[in-house]
């Protein structure tokens, strides 16, 4: 077990919800529930595991969770996320069916349908239900005799036993006004959101009786209603009943340090929470409207609507409403100031178990980068970029670059360069490189630029700033020794030695392994489909 997965498991939060274990790629291999997250994941590197655990334990080295209210939205959620991310050692739950819910139809003479498919246009849905308490098809006789709806799919012309025993308003031979309808309605509804306490009570009477005569079965069953009816009143809040897009945005503020979370919601399902913390410098609002202005301006598939925890002002709600065409609206109640109040609790179990660890890492990222200004005389160290090419026997050669602000990764401004030309070196290669940068950005230059090698890299670089008589930032090279391995930086004909055991070097091994990772991974699509046009 990692330091970090170690850490993130000694403070999981003791509440119900689901965890997602993931491998070293940070694919998710397993999804399951719990009713104390701390204790069920716990479990599994418990000594006397099974091999199947072990098997999955073995691959385990990161966590993700997802806290929640009680078991119902526990084993909702864990069916969404299984069927999104597909484990691999997951089986139940990947081809399964929905759980159920009940529909309220809107026919002329309405039917409460138990089903297994959503479609907002046939009612009003209830649901959906899927605690291991919920006896549904006896839950569904009782309402069946509470509630006096047609049962029938096609209208009879005669009564039938329903009516009979008092469970049909018999549209089948009498004319039912839409008021006695509006009447049943309004106490369906009332029913499903919990207002059962005269029914429990009578049921209770009933479970006495039948216990009184004996009889048991009929005394157990009558029980396990009413355990179906009191779980009415742990309104979920995983699925809703609705086929829109719609996006939950809370935060929660220690020290200087602002957690924003995001709970996406696909088709009414909640799918995808997003977690960040952030030092803020400007006030909450400010921080929160910029975060929303660059997360949804680069993702098109936008929500119909946010609801946000935070109360904005007129003039910045209107500004975000013009410029995203997405409906904001800051709940005051009801089951949307629900959700956000459990995106909220999410947000403080993540603050719990990844305040300090960021802390340390922010201190440890600052040092480095002021360590970096330091070494190489820099008044100013806003932004640097890091260049890495990739080839193989001097065919499909690609470079990568990547770009850092303030020690962080500026993924939208990374680089990918093709380079098409028959060139043998890798002096000819950066120059070729930097003269096609320069063309366009020679108004915006980083105040560094790193390239992965020595003293002929780094001279390549500036040989091209030199041509075009343009005055260059530093350039430093990560040099490797004779095992491949980075242990020192060539700045200024000068080589300086690298402490291997120091947050610097780590900071420098960090950048070097972004930059090979991003420019190898565009060699390998490259190279495969020059492979495949060949054949």
């Amino acid at each position: 077990m990692n330091s970090n997965l170690r850490f993130k498991l000694d403070n999981l939060p003791k509440k119900p919800g689901c965890y997602l274990w993931k491998d070293i790629d940070q694919q998710v291999i397993y999804v399951g529930k719990a009713k104390n997250l701390f204790k069920r994941c716990h479990q599994y590197f418990n000594p006397n595991r099974d091999f199947k655990t072990t098997k999955l334990v073995a691959e385990i080295c990161d966590v993700e969770f997802f806290v929640v209210d009680n078991e119902n939205e526990a084993l909702i959620l864990e069916n969404n996320l299984i069927k999104k991310h597909q484990p691999k050692y997951n089986i139940s739950l990947k081809n399964s069916n929905a759980y159920p819910y009940f529909v309220l139809t809107n026919d002329k003479h309405p039917q409460l349908k138990y089903t297994y498919f959503f479609n907002r246009y046939r009612g009003k849905y209830f649901g959906p239900f899927a605690a291991s308490t919920f006896e549904k098809h006896e839950f569904k006789k009782l309402i069946d005799a509470i509630f006096p709806l047609r049962k029938c799919n096609h209208i009879p012309h005669k009564k039938c036993l329903y009516y009979d025993l008092g469970q049909c308003l018999g549209p089948c031979i009498n004319q039912v006004s839409q008021k006695q309808y509006d009447s049943i309605k309004r106490q369906i509804i009332h029913f499903f959101h919990g207002k059962t306490k005269q029914i429990i009570t009578l049921l209770r009477d009933k479970q006495k009786e039948a216990a009184a005569i004996l009889n048991f079965e009929q005394a157990d069953t009558i029980k396990k209603i009413i355990t179906s009816i009191q779980e009415l009143k742990n309104n979920q809040n995983i699925q809703l009943t609705t086929n829109s897009n719609i996006d939950f945005l809370g935060f929660s503020v220690q020290d200087n340090f602002l957690v924003i979370g995001l709970f996406k919601y696909v088709n009414g399902k909640l799918l995808t929470k997003i977690q960040e913390i952030y030092e803020y410098y400007d006030t909450i609002e400010e921080t929160i409207f910029n975060w929303i202005i660059q997360y949804y301006l680069k993702n098109f598939n936008r929500p119909k609507i946010l609801y946000i925890s935070l109360l904005f002002s007129k003039h910045n709600l209107q500004l975000l409403t013009k410029n995203l065409s997405i409906k904001i609206i800051h709940p005051i109640k009801g089951k949307k100031k629900a959700i956000l109040k459990n995106v909220e609790e999410n947000l403080k179990a993540y603050l719990k178990n990844n305040f300090n660890f960021f802390k340390l890492k922010k201190q440890k990222l600052n040092s480095a980068w002021n360590k970096l200004k330091e070494i190489l005389h820099l008044s100013k160290l806003n932004t640097l970029i890091a260049v890495d090419i990739s080839n193989l026997f001097n065919d499909d050669k690609v470079a990568g670059m990547i770009s850092m602000s303030n020690g962080e990764f500026i993924k939208d401004n990374y680089r990918r360069y093709i380079i098409k030309k028959r060139l043998n070196s890798d002096y000819e290669c950066f120059v070729h490189i930097f003269e096609r940068y320069l063309a366009k950005h020679v108004n915006k230059l980083p105040d560094l630029i790193i390239v992965d090698g020595g003293k002929i890299q780094a001279k390549a670089v500036l040989s091209v700033f030199s041509k075009l008589k343009i005055s260059p930032p530093k350039v430093i090279g990560l040099v490797k020794n004779s095992l491949h391995k980075t242990n020192a930086i060539y700045f200024n004909d000068k080589i300086i030695k690298l402490d291997r055991t120091s947050d610097f070097y780590n900071f420098l091994l960090k950048i070097q392994n972004e930059v090979h990772r991003f420019s190898i991974s565009f060699f390998r699509k490259k190279h495969l489909q020059s492979t495949l046009q060949k054949k």
